[in-house]
């Protein structure tokens, strides 16, 4: 009998989506992220005809990268690449990475242990993650999905 593994393994198909990092509460990183003097209201238009909508207490697509790259500097990594995962998104968390099962062996070449543990110190001392990192499923692409 043939084991799905196998099965899969025949076909042109991918394994579900893993990623290394952290679950951060949002609320937490947001406060963080003024504290900081990063812009907190993110403001949204759907097209140019239509009224801006501003959420305050958030950060958008153009200050996430932001918030991550200073939160990287003041945890003394700024050589990690961090990113938002939307996929993995949890309502009242975000998931901060810095790989997937899919390029880990490539990016642990430039991951030290001591990145991965400063960056951890840092969410903790300010009270944005008390998880320690780990590996999170993603939930859109929680299957093996055929490669085409």
């Amino acid at each position: 009998m043939m084991s799905l593994v196998e099965s899969a393994c025949r076909q042109p198909y991918k394994p579900p989506l893993l990623y290394f990092g952290w679950s951060i509460k949002s609320k937490a990183l947001v406060k963080w992220a003024a504290d900081h003097g990063i812009n907190t209201t993110a403001t949204y238009q759907s097209s140019k005809d239509s009224p801006v909508i501003e959420q305050p207490n958030s950060l958008s697509a153009v200050t996430e990268p932001e918030a991550l790259m200073i939160l990287a500097k003041k945890a003394g990594t700024p050589d990690l690449e961090l990113e938002f995962q939307l996929g993995a998104y949890i309502e009242g968390f975000y998931l901060i990475t810095i790989s997937s099962h899919y390029t880990f062996l490539k990016d642990r070449k430039s991951i030290a242990q001591r990145h991965i543990d400063a960056l951890d110190g840092y969410l903790k001392k300010h009270g944005i993650s008390q998880d320690p990192p780990g590996w999170y499923l993603d939930y859109e692409r929680y299957k093996w999905h055929r490669i085409y």
